[in-house]
């Protein structure tokens, strides 16, 4: 998985596109069975697939490009799920990435269950009125705030640990000392 996070966007991107495309055609199919013709399917699942690719890659890129590079955030992925700090991390972008991870999770655990259960209500609403498919919709709905809740609960501990001890090792770091410059008092004359 380590390499497959690591790939190059060229690789990342097709694999991105074919999934999110091909996710919404099959979700289409199975919630809007027989309303539109098959063309139509495609159409709006290719669209959907073009523009999810395009906002999640702009995304990656951001992030790929604010921890130094793909190898170094998926370091610090791995350094967010199990809490372990690599010796030769650079400690002002670690901090600065796990500062916004710990932001983002921050907010997920309240807006998750906010969101998710908003999913559940219109999910059972068109389940009780528009078809018994949607159902399968609410198990997952529920699947996915409790899976969101127990993550966020699991997950803050970790990330409050490594920036602690990132912490521990900016203020070990003896301070950098700035190089001799010449004043204007020295120039020869």
């Amino acid at each position: 998985m380590r390499r497959f996070r690591s790939a190059p966007l060229w690789v990342l991107l097709p694999v991105l596109f074919v999934t999110t495309g091909g996710s919404w055609w099959a979700l289409g199919l199975v919630a809007f069975p027989g309303e539109r013709p098959l063309a139509a399917h495609v159409l709006v699942a290719t669209a959907f697939g073009g523009v999810m690719t395009v906002v999640f890659g702009l995304l990656i890129a951001r992030a790929r490009r604010r921890a130094g590079s793909a190898g170094e955030l998926a370091l610090m992925g791995r350094a967010a799920r199990t809490g372990e700090v690599p010796v030769g991390a650079d400690l002002r972008r670690w901090t600065t990435t796990f500062e916004d991870w710990r932001r983002q999770h921050r907010r997920t655990r309240w807006l998750s269950p906010v969101v998710f259960g908003v999913l559940v209500l219109d999910a059972v609403w068109l389940a009780s009125t528009a078809s018994p498919v949607w159902w399968a919709f609410v198990v997952f709905f529920v699947v996915a705030l409790v899976a969101t809740v127990v993550d966020g609960a699991r997950r803050m501990p970790v990330l409050e640990a490594v920036l602690a001890e990132l912490r521990r090792r900016a203020a070990d770091e003896p301070p950098a000392v700035p190089a001799p410059t010449a004043s204007p008092t020295d120039a020869p004359r």
